[in-house]
C-alpha cells in the first residue's frame, strides 16, 4: 500500500527497509535486526487481516518524497487499541517536526478510512498537554468531543464531516482545484520558503526525473535553516541536477495559493550550467534536456508551465 502527498509518500514497509525498522520502530531508541523482523512479520499478519469496516491494524511508515527510503515516522489506523473503535495514529522523528507532515499523514489516512475502508467514523486523540497533538488533530477535521478518565482529548470525525471537507478530496482532485500562481519583484526574505531554477545548457532546457515518477521537474526545493534563498537555489540545482560550474541569477518571487492552503512563497532562479557531475547523488534518477518545453508530462501541471512562461516574459532565454 503506497499513499502520496505533497511532501511524504506513506507505504508499507518491507524487507529491504529492515535497518530504517530498527532504527524507527521504537524511536527514539533503536532496537535489534531481530526485533525489527518480528515488527515486520507483526505489520504484514496484521495487514493480511485487513477488511472493509474491520481493520485490524494498519501501520505505514512515514518517507519524504525527497528522501524516499529514510523513515522519518509511522502512521496508520489501529482496530485492536480500543473495543469498537479504529483510532489514527502518528510519530514524526523530531527532527522532521512542525512542517505539517502529521496533519499531512492524519488527512490521508482519514481520507483512506472513508473512502477505501467504507467507515463510518474514526477516531483520534492526543496528550491534554500536547498541544500540536491537538492542533494537527483540529487540522485533519476532527471534532474533540470527550475526554479520556486521565483528561487526554478524545477525537472523532464521522462519514458527513468528511463528506463535507475539502480537505480529503483525492491528490487528482486537488489537482482540479483552483490553484494561483502569482508573481512579485520583492518579498521579505522570511517569508521565502523554497527556491526554483530555471536551467539551461548548451541551448537546452534542463529537467529532471525523479526515481519514483516517469514526469519532468524544475530543479529545485525547501530551503534548509541558515540559508539564504540563492544558497538554497546553489545547493538545489547541483543535488538535482549535478551542476557543478554555472552562474545562476534572481528571476523574481513566486507563490503558490491553493484553495485549502495558506500562500507558499519561493524565489524563482534561472541558471545556465557549463559542466555536469558524472553521477547524481539525489532521489533525482536523471536530468533531462530538451530544446523545445513540454506540453505536458509535468509533475505539477498546475504551476510548473506557469513558472516557465513567468521566466520567460523576464528574459530568461527561450
Amino acid at each position: 500500500m503506497k499513499i502520496s502527498t505533497s511532501d511524504l509518500i506513506l507505504r508499507t514497509v518491507t524487507e529491504g527497509d529492515i535497518q530504517e525498522i530498527a532504527r524507527m520502530w521504537e524511536y527514539p531508541q533503536e532496537t535489534t535486526i531481530d526485533k525489527a523482523y518480528e515488527a515486520l512479520n507483526y505489520m504484514e499478519a496484521t495487514h493480511s487481516k485487513n477488511r472493509q469496516k474491520q481493520i485490524c491494524h494498519l501501520c505505514l511508515g512515514v518517507f519524504q518524497r525527497e528522501q524516499p527510503n529514510v523513515i522519518i515516522g509511522w502512521c496508520g489506523l489501529d482496530g485492536e487499541a480500543e473495543i469498537g473503535k479504529t483510532v489514527l495514529f502518528y510519530m514524526i522523528d523530531e527532527k522532521y517536526r512542525n512542517r505539517g507532515y502529521a496533519t499531512q499523514c492524519a488527512v490521508e489516512l482519514i481520507n483512506y478510512a472513508f473512502k477505501d475502508m467504507a467507515y463510518d467514523i474514526i477516531y483520534g486523540g492526543c496528550a491534554k498537554n500536547n498541544a500540536g497533538s491537538y492542533r494537527v488533530m483540529q487540522k485533519a477535521g476532527m471534532i474533540q468531543n470527550s475526554f479520556n478518565k486521565n483528561g487526554d482529548h478524545i477525537f472523532s470525525i464521522d462519514r458527513d464531516q468528511f463528506l463535507n471537507a475539502k480537505k480529503y478530496l483525492s491528490v487528482r482532485e486537488k489537482r482540479d482545484m483552483s490553484v494561483e500562481v502569482r508573481f512579485y519583484d520583492e518579498v521579505e526574505d522570511q517569508l521565502l520558503k523554497f527556491a526554483v531554477i530555471i536551467a539551461r545548457s548548451g541551448g537546452k532546457w534542463v529537467f529532471c526525473r525523479h526515481r519514483e515518477r516517469t514526469t519532468l521537474e524544475i530543479p529545485g526545493g525547501r530551503r534548509e535553516p541558515g540559508e539564504s534563498v540563492e544558497e538554497a537555489a546553489r545547493r538545489e540545482l547541483y543535488e538535482e541536477t549535478g551542476a557543478k560550474e554555472f552562474s545562476i541569477w534572481p528571476v523574481c518571487v513566486y507563490s503558490v495559493v491553493r484553495d485549502d492552503a495558506e500562500e507558499s512563497l519561493g524565489g524563482l532562479y534561472a541558471a545556465e550550467i557549463f559542466s555536469f557531475e558524472k553521477e547524481l547523488h539525489s532521489e533525482i534518477e536523471r536530468i533531462v534536456m530538451l530544446e523545445e518545453l513540454p506540453e505536458d508530462n509535468w509533475t505539477y501541471p498546475e504551476i510548473q508551465p506557469k513558472l516557465m512562461e513567468e521566466a520567460r516574459k523576464r528574459g530568461v532565454s527561450s
